[in-house]
């Protein structure tokens, strides 16, 4: 950017926002706009202000919005929006981080730069998420694996029925929002926090549907009950975690009890997949991952993990996603080449290149 261009563009910025920044370091150094205009009249920014409009929210890199706190669990999240820009691709990802575990993210979905830009939607808190877009590796295989272990149908002849208990930001949900009637799931989602849901509904954009449907309450208690009236699900996601780093950060204990463990067996269909989100740290050694799988086997009759590596290697942390089912000689090392192909499908279909993103036992 030359001399000309960067003062263009930040007098482009000063004509948009009012002149309270705030001083941020998350990882990247930047300046924080915490007030726009508010009420002033809407004019579409020509193709040029666009332009600069880009080049001034990079020089930012990190835009601090808010933080929440829950009155239930006592967990506080920041809102911040991150600015990339990888060749000629402009990005803006939302990240929700939980304060008791940084640099993890909770949730994280790509902003979009609205088609009709105008001066009262500069503000990035106001940009529409990109629901088809899943951005992180382990919520792309927990999304995925279903239709990759053939647990669900890309031609299904009845409704596919799915369970996730831990909803985040919804990330999960807005994408199978994303997916059209055809594929025929209907999804509960189960979320303990009320705040975690209104964060969803307010920063994600997450709309409940007759087959998008959230309950706030306790996961184990519904499974509990849904066992108890022998309710059956193709497909059952647990991403439950505790709200700050310990040596098994998810899943939280609950879900590591046998007898919770014999009601998600016992409520997961004949031919269905269940996947866990399996948070580690790196100082287990693997511990408390084969701890998990031993307990989890007793009940279902194949089951393996796949790891997932994070890109940051000072992060002291092993993720890993855990796979059952009920049928047999169905892991990954008995039925690799038929998982492979169908995993071509699920990365044509929803441009997840989940190949050699993750490794497996």
């Amino acid at each position: 950017m030359d001399e000309n261009e960067n003062a263009r563009s930040k007098n482009l910025l000063r004509k948009l926002w009012l002149p309270t920044l705030v001083v941020v370091i998350v990882g990247y150094v930047g300046h924080t706009y915490k007030h726009y205009f508010i009420g002033t009249p809407a004019y579409k920014l020509s193709e040029e202000d666009v332009k600069l409009l880009k080049k001034a929210l990079l020089e930012q890199a990190v835009i601090k919005h808010d933080e929440i706190c829950s009155e239930t669990t006592n967990s506080c999240y920041t809102m911040t929006d991150y600015v990339f820009l990888e060749g000629e691709e402009f990005t803006v990802m939302r990240m929700m981080v939980l304060n008791n575990a940084k640099p993890f993210s909770y949730s994280q979905t790509e902003v979009m730069l609205p088609k009709d830009m105008t001066i009262d939607k500069v503000n990035t808190r106001k940009w529409p998420v990109n629901k088809r877009k899943l951005a992180s590796v382990y919520t792309k295989m927990m999304a995925g694996m279903g239709f990759v272990m053939e647990a669900l149908s890309f031609e299904p002849k009845s409704m596919q029925q799915m369970l996730m208990i831990g909803l985040g930001g919804g990330v999960i949900n807005n994408f199978l929002s994303t997916l059209g009637p055809e594929t025929m799931i209907n999804l509960t989602t189960v979320e303990l926090d009320p705040e975690v849901f209104s964060l969803a509904l307010d920063w994600f954009h997450l709309v409940e549907t007759p087959t998008n449907r959230v309950v706030v309450g306790d996961g184990i208690e519904f499974i509990r009950e849904a066992s108890a009236k022998d309710d059956k699900y193709k497909v059952i996601l647990i991403d439950a975690c505790y709200d700050d780093f310990r040596p098994v950060f998810c899943p939280v204990e609950g879900f590591i009890n046998p007898e919770t463990i014999k009601d998600i067996a016992n409520i997961l269909d004949d031919d269905g997949i269940l996947s866990v989100n399996v948070l580690t740290s790196s100082k287990e050694k693997g511990d408390g991952a084969k701890n998990i799988l031993a307990l989890y086997e007793k009940h279902f009759t194949s089951c393996f993990y796949t790891y997932i590596t994070h890109p940051n290697k000072k992060v002291a942390a092993q993720q890993q996603l855990l796979f059952c089912t009920h049928r047999k000689n169905w892991s990954y090392r008995e039925q690799e080449s038929r998982f492979l192909r169908n995993l071509q499908r699920v990365d044509q279909t929803f441009d997840f290149e989940l190949r050699g993103a993750y490794t497996t036992d």
